[in-house]
C-alpha cells in the first residue's frame, strides 16, 4: 500500500513539473495562483458568503478587494471584509503583496505572497506553484504560515491544492481542498464551484463548500464578481 501511494505521488509530481503552458486561479478558490496582475492594470473582487457552523449558527459576510500591478512581477492589494450576521460591522483590512519568482515554462510558475492586517501584529507568508496540465487542466498548490506576531503564541500552517477545468467557451469548473494545522490539531475544508465570463474582463463565480474534521464550518456557499481593467 505504501509503495502504491509513493508511486502515485511520483507520477503526480512529474505531471505537475513537466507539463507545459500557463495556469491561473481565480475566485471562488481560496487557493491562490502564481500569476500577478498585469503592469498598470487593476483587478477588483466582490464576494458574498453564507455559512452554517456545526452548532447551526449562521454567518453571512461580504468582502471587497482591489489589486494593482506595479511591475511585470509584482502586485499590491488591499481587502476589506464586512460581517452581516451574527454581528454587523467592518472587519480588519488586510494589505498584501505578491512577487513572481519564476514564470511558467518547463517548471511550474512560482510566487510568494506576504499579507498583514492593518492595526494588528498577525502576518501571513504563502508560497504558490501553478501549472497547466494536459493542455487545459490547471493545478495550483499553496503552502503558507500564519504568524500571530506574538512570541508566546504558536502560528498556523496552511496548505491547499486546487484544480481548474474548462467545460465550455466561457465556463470553468473548479475544486479545491484546504487545510491548516496548529497546536490544537488539523482541519480541512473542500469546495466545488465555477466561474463564468459574462463580459470582457468581467467574471461571475459561484461555489459550495463542506467542512470536515477539525473545522467549525458544516457547509458554506458563495457568489462573487471579478472585474479587471
Amino acid at each position: 500500500m505504501k509503495g502504491n501511494i509513493f508511486f502515485a505521488g511520483i507520477i503526480t509530481l512529474n505531471l505537475f513539473l513537466f507539463a507545459s503552458s500557463k495556469a491561473m486561479a481565480a475566485r471562488p478558490l481560496t487557493t491562490d495562483d502564481a500569476g500577478t496582475v498585469d503592469l498598470g492594470s487593476f483587478e477588483i473582487e466582490l464576494g458574498y458568503e453564507f455559512s452554517q457552523s456545526k452548532d447551526n449558527a449562521q454567518i453571512q459576510s461580504i468582502g471587497i478587494s482591489l489589486k494593482h500591478g506595479l511591475s511585470e512581477r509584482f502586485d499590491f492589494g488591499i481587502s476589506f471584509p464586512y460581517e452581516l450576521k451574527p454581528k454587523s460591522g467592518l472587519g480588519g483590512a488586510e494589505v498584501g503583496i505578491k512577487f513572481s519568482l519564476l514564470k511558467e515554462k518547463n517548471l511550474p510558475a512560482t510566487s510568494l505572497t506576504f499579507t498583514f492586517g492593518l492595526g494588528g501584529s498577525e502576518y501571513t507568508l504563502n508560497g504558490i506553484m501553478s501549472k497547466e496540465l494536459f493542455g487545459t487542466l490547471s493545478a495550483h498548490l499553496n503552502l503558507g504560515y500564519v504568524a500571530p506576531g506574538i512570541v508566546t503564541e504558536s502560528g498556523i500552517t496552511t496548505y491547499s491544492g486546487a484544480i481548474e477545468f474548462p467545460t465550455g467557451k466561457n465556463l470553468t469548473m473548479v475544486t479545491e481542498l484546504v487545510g491548516e494545522s496548529n497546536a490544537e490539531g488539523n482541519s480541512w475544508e473542500g469546495l466545488i464551484g465555477g466561474n463564468l465570463q459574462v463580459l470582457r474582463g468581467m467574471v461571475l463565480d459561484f461555489a459550495i463548500g463542506k467542512g470536515f474534521n477539525g473545522t467549525s464550518i458544516e457547509w458554506k456557499t458563495g457568489i462573487g464578481l471579478t472585474y479587471g481593467f
